[in-house]
């Protein structure tokens, strides 16, 4: 492969006419384009590899209609000779800037990140003879967005103040696949990866509720059939949205629904209803000293993402396990709920298929780190025969606040953390 890139700069704060800017103390615009190469593949995907474990049958035995069993060949995959490397594309443009003399600084980029020739697999007839299907350049991803950096350092008397952030957005967006035909999707695991949309993208059906009264599950059931679950339908469960079916006939193999009620809830009624892939991460710095005493906090967090869990949503029933207390608000002739359905053995009404029910915003902002440190004063430290003594006391995870109804949106099992350390120069 060959992957070429070029980058360019323009230091505007020299140019002459920049001259009498004082509150000025830097700006540069930049500019950058290249490709790189992305070597991980398949192993030998461009040969025909040789499976060895068929059998063949040859002239006679006691067997009637048997031969003599033999070890045979044969070929186990198509080969891909024109297999080449995964292209990221990268283009960004921004500018630096520096403002009273280095107490301010601020950097902004937009970015755009191209991928192309990535790795799928190419379904081929089964009657070619292959027991797997080849992988062939041919996916599309863009990655878009915008990217903040800033900077503050101030004195106040004794005190020294410093504060920073960063902000990166994301755009992703899936611009090609193998005739566009959408794969994976309709469980909190499997992604959905479908052309227009972000990558790994939560896929399943989209719910109106919960139905109070059997008047409204008559009213329901008069339109709508639910193959499998009509028959149990009741008061206190999932009322699910009919809003498509199959698609027409002859369609392109990338249109997997057509628009419209059809009167029937099945998989065609399936639609995109949560992302992955946060829409922007942030964090942010803040630090000060005083005399001898020095304190850190850096906050992180994400936005505009999405994250499913099922934990106390779904019909509780049987016993001999442990249930979550939000269970104690299920749905109930005497307390009608619109979240949690009502309690029943076996789930016969389909309450737990994948649904925008659990769904849950999973943006979130974490205390990722706190350091609070005191360094000793010289005259007492070189008492003690040291050349430097310093204390620090730090925290790790100490909390996040999210909306989403778990411990944690990124791990339940990361743990908070304390540290005392001692640092001796000698």
């Amino acid at each position: 492969g060959t992957f070429p890139s070029v980058a360019a700069a323009w230091r505007i704060s020299s140019e002459s006419f920049m001259d009498g800017l004082d509150f000025l103390s830097d700006l540069k615009l930049r500019a950058g384009y290249g490709k790189v190469g992305n070597e991980n593949t398949q192993e030998y995907a461009f040969l025909s590899l040789i499976n060895v474990n068929p059998k063949a049958a040859f002239g006679n035995s006691s067997d009637v209609g048997n031969g003599a069993i033999g070890d045979a060949a044969a070929l186990q995959n198509f080969a891909s000779p024109d297999l080449t490397w995964e292209t990221h594309t990268t283009f960004n443009v921004g500018f630096d800037s520096e403002f009273l003399q280095g107490k301010f600084r601020f950097s902004a980029e937009y970015y755009s990140r191209f991928a192309d020739d990535i790795l799928q697999t190419y379904p081929i007839p089964a009657l070619i003879g292959f027991t797997g299907n080849p992988v062939v350049n041919l996916a599309q991803v863009r990655n878009t967005g915008f990217e903040f950096e800033g900077e503050f350092n101030q004195q106040f008397g004794d005190i020294t103040f410093n504060a920073g952030f960063n902000l990166t957005t994301v755009r992703n967006r899936v611009l090609k696949l193998y005739n566009d035909v959408p794969t994976g999707g309709g469980s909190a695991t499997s992604g959905r990866i479908q052309v227009g949309e972000s990558m790994n993208s939560l896929f399943g059906y989209k719910t109106a509720g919960i139905f109070q009264t059997q008047a409204e599950v008559d009213e329901y059931m008069a339109t709508t059939n639910d193959p499998g679950y009509t028959a149990f339908k009741g008061p206190g469960d999932v009322r699910y949205v009919d809003f498509a079916g199959a698609p027409p006939s002859g369609a392109h193999p990338s249109i997997y629904q057509s628009i419209g009620a059809d009167g029937t809830v099945n998989n065609f009624d399936q639609t995109i209803i949560g992302k992955t892939i946060p829409g922007y991460y942030y964090g942010i710095n803040l630090g000060a000293m005083f005399r001898n005493f020095d304190l850190s906090l850096f906050f992180r967090g994400m936005g505009d993402v999405n994250k499913a869990t099922s934990l106390g949503l779904l019909s509780v029933g049987g016993a001999g396990g442990n249930y979550v207390t939000d269970y104690r608000n299920r749905w109930t002739e005497e307390n009608p709920s619109n979240k949690i359905p009502r309690a029943i053995q076996g789930d016969p009404s389909g309450n737990g298929r994948f649904s925008d029910r659990f769904v849950h915003d999973a943006g979130f902002i974490r205390l990722q780190n706190v350091q609070l440190g005191y360094t000793l004063p010289s005259d007492l430290v070189s008492k003690l025969g040291l050349s430097t003594a310093r204390v620090t006391a730090t925290g790790t995870n100490l909390f996040v606040i999210s909306p989403y109804p778990d411990l944690d949106p990124e791990n339940i099992t990361t743990p908070t953390t304390f540290i005392l350390g001692l640092n001796f120069g000698f």
